[in-house]
């Protein structure tokens, strides 16, 4: 009972490859669209399982939920197809199965980059350019799935039992090399149903939990354990814990499912290093779906784009916030006097002791009158240096506010 998996770079030859092999072998081959189909017949979407596997996820995906469990779903659907044993799983398939059964032939199809590019042209028709740009993406969308679903290992290379070069090789040579293997090495073709069997059982528990509203929030890991389904994880109230044990799972009797390692995380949560408090338990409720599928720090980031869009938008207001000060040099003649007499016909007749004094007293500001308008000065030092006096003045002007940054001055006679 054999299970072989079949990757490779995209245009390696890999699928000839695995179809080959498998009526070689007389095996049944398990690709995406067979695991779309499976999945779609328990009531799972089909578009959305499509749309996951077309587009892996990337880092803003991963505070949600859509992509877990689309790949619960499709992990589920591979444990019923390879359940009898006697399977090859080709790209896709491979990733979802990673180690959860021993013994398993892992097969990489391989092939210089100028092979995939020429095999690119000719199966989509694209130019040098195009089929370049195409391989590029489906290498990146290949790494994003093997991090999501493999985390830090994904990063590096995975180790295979037999590399086949489809470049080199004829496919029959190939399929030969691969079938000798098989048969050399006896350990390949003695699957270990009881673990295959726990697999199976695991992936049923988390579908059904993917396909409950009640629960598909929730992020549970399934440990099978002698004859038993352990069920680890935090969930935040006690709701949450009572919509896990009300869901049916489709499981053989035998096996029993244990919710006692499950922790509260949330406001029900008691510490242990306080064993004499008690936890106030709520009325029962009947649990409501959950329609956010975000967790808290996608809120977090979310709020946090928010902001910065509000402040570059702000920014391009005229006249508010962030708006650049006036880069021009001013030049200026005009009188230093008051805020409150500038600009009046008696500016001429005012005395350095008159300005002081209503600045002094009426808590007016020293300006530069140039005869057109008052430019309250930042300096209000300098203004009182030269209150009264004729000046000849450069500086900046504040397009906001409207005062002047002296940057040179000096008095002229009147």
């Amino acid at each position: 009972m054999p299970i072989l998996t079949v990757s490779e770079e995209r245009f390696s030859g890999g699928r000839e490859f695995a179809e080959t092999l498998a009526k070689r072998l007389n095996l049944r081959l398990i690709d995406s669209n067979l695991l779309i189909e499976r999945a779609a017949a328990w009531g799972a979407d089909p578009e959305k399982l499509r749309a996951a596997l077309d587009n892996p996820p990337n880092l803003l995906d991963r505070f949600t939920h859509h992509c877990r469990i689309q790949v619960c779903l499709l992990q589920a659907a591979l444990a019923e197809a390879i359940r009898d044993g006697n399977a090859v799983c080709y790209d896709t398939a491979a990733d979802l199965l990673g180690d959860e059964i021993e013994p398993v032939l892992h097969i990489s199809v391989q092939a210089s980059h100028r092979f995939r590019c020429l095999q690119a042209q000719e199966h989509l028709k694209l130019r040098g350019p195009k089929a370049e740009r195409h391989l590029y993406e489906c290498d990146r969308r290949r790494r994003r799935w093997l991090v999501y679903l493999l985390g830090t290992k994904g990063r590096l290379p995975r180790g295979y039992d037999l590399l086949i070069n489809s470049e080199q090789d004829s496919l029959d040579e190939c399929c030969r090399t691969a079938s000798d293997v098989i048969q050399n090495q006896s350990r390949f073709c003695r699957t270990d149903l009881a673990r295959l069997e726990d697999f199976v059982v695991s992936s049923r528990i988390k579908a059904s939990l993917a396909l409950d509203p009640n629960t598909a929030h929730l992020d549970v890991d399934v440990d099978i354990v002698d004859h038993t389904a352990r069920l680890r994880g935090t969930v935040r109230t006690v709701e949450e814990l009572d919509s896990i044990k009300r869901v049916s799972f489709p499981i053989p009797a035998g096996i029993k499912v244990d919710c006692s390692q499950l922790q509260l995380g949330g406001a029900d949560y008691t510490p242990y290093f306080f064993p004499g408090r008690a936890v106030e338990q709520k009325p029962e409720s009947k649990a409501v779906p959950r329609t956010s599928v975000l967790f808290r720090p996608a809120w977090a980031v979310t709020l946090g784009l928010l902001m910065i869009v509000f402040v570059v938008a702000g920014s391009w207001i005229p006249g508010r916030w962030f708006s650049p000060p006036s880069t021009h040099l001013l030049k200026l003649a005009g009188i230093i006097t008051d805020s409150k007499c500038g600009g009046s016909r008696s500016t001429a007749q005012q005395t350095p002791e008159c300005v002081r004094t209503c600045v002094r007293v009426n808590g007016e500001k020293y300006v530069l009158n140039d005869g057109r308008r008052n430019l309250v000065l930042v300096d209000q030092q300098t203004g009182a240096r030269f209150a009264g006096q004729r000046v000849v003045a450069s500086g900046f002007r504040d397009e906001i506010t409207g005062a002047l940054q002296l940057y040179s001055i000096r008095a002229v006679r009147r």
